[in-house]
């Protein structure tokens, strides 16, 4: 199964009638809905773009089953707008009545431009670099937002963790658990475990525990950085990750989901608190351990998922 035919699998099990759409439209905003286009697209919302009569165009996210509420995205988001981060302007939050029951709803503004990743490949090394380097500096911004807890937030502003200690033994607790069920598995030969634990003891206990707490968008992968014809960067999209946390985290999961290069060349753009690349790249590897670990985990025991992607996730990590 590849990633559109499970992305359809996974949106067929819901769907909000166009005619609730339209009338949270004309009862909330007062504007009429002239066109309705479903977009396949994430795990956790149902997403349309809706055009009104009068031309404006709005993304409509309906939330059906992420871990993170409307409200407490918005929070985030305002605090993104805050540091000087491009983002669409939020219009509504609410309630709608889908398939599925009573959900959460966001309207947002839909951004001017196109997500990056459409025009990746096309772009020569020179573009690839000038706009991520773009990218890099908006993630700077990010991360100066400096949070109180370690991991998600939530609408009473408490984190789920309020230490970083508590918040790295249950971490290395987790991934300890998850190195079990892959040895069990005969994904990592049982030799390996003391080594992998060993450097995911030192990312946590050296790197990651004198770092400040900031702000994670959580998903920061070319999909959701919007840019111009010009290859300027207009916003940054889906906050619904996001996550207090320490910044090469950041790196970390760019580097896993979209590419190594991409989080390379955003580097550049970023003020030098690691250093040289070299040593950028050397804390990077160990924070892509635990997180490829917990990775290869969920495919194994997610029914959107397979063994084989958890394989291959293992075969990155190994080489």
């Amino acid at each position: 199964m590849n990633e559109q035919e499970r992305l359809n699998k996974i949106h067929s099990k819901y769907k909000t009638p166009d005619e609730n759409i339209k009338l949270l439209f004309s009862n909330e905003l007062g504007q009429e809905v002239t066109k309705l286009e479903r977009l396949i697209k994430g795990y956790d919302n149902e997403v349309y773009v809706v055009t009104t009569r009068n031309h404006n165009e709005y993304i409509v996210r309906i939330n059906q089953g992420g871990d993170t509420t409307f409200s407490n995205e918005a929070w985030g988001i305002e605090k993104a707008k805050d540091a000087g981060v491009p983002v669409p302007e939020i219009v509504f939050i609410g309630k709608i009545e889908s398939s599925t029951g009573l959900r959460d709803v966001m309207v947002q503004e839909k951004l001017g431009g196109v997500p990056l990743s459409t025009l990746y490949q096309t772009l020569s090394t020179r573009k690839r670099r000038d706009v991520l380097k773009q990218a890099g500096q908006i993630l700077s911004k990010l991360h100066t937002i400096k949070l109180n807890g370690f991991y998600k937030r939530h609408d009473d502003g408490t984190f789920d963790f309020s230490d970083v200690n508590t918040y790295i033994e249950r971490s290395l607790k987790r991934r300890s658990d998850d190195l079990g069920v892959l040895v069990k598995e005969g994904l990592i030969n049982s030799k390996k475990v003391d080594l992998m634990m060993s450097r995911i003891e030192q990312y946590y206990l050296t790197d990651f525990v004198n770092e400040p707490t900031v702000f994670l968008h959580g998903d920061y992968l070319p999909e959701h950085i919007f840019v111009n014809k010009e290859l300027e960067i207009v916003g940054i999209i889906d906050f619904g990750e996001f996550k207090g946390g320490v910044a090469i985290e950041d790196f970390a999961l760019t580097s896993f989901e979209a590419d190594l290069e991409i989080a390379k060349m955003m580097y550049a753009g970023y003020p030098k608190k690691w250093g040289s690349e070299k040593d950028f790249l050397e804390i990077l590897y160990l924070a892509r351990i635990p997180l490829m670990i917990g990775y290869a985990t969920h495919y194994l025991i997610s029914e959107n998922h397979t063994k084989q992607e958890a394989i291959d996730v293992i075969s990155k990590l190994t080489n």
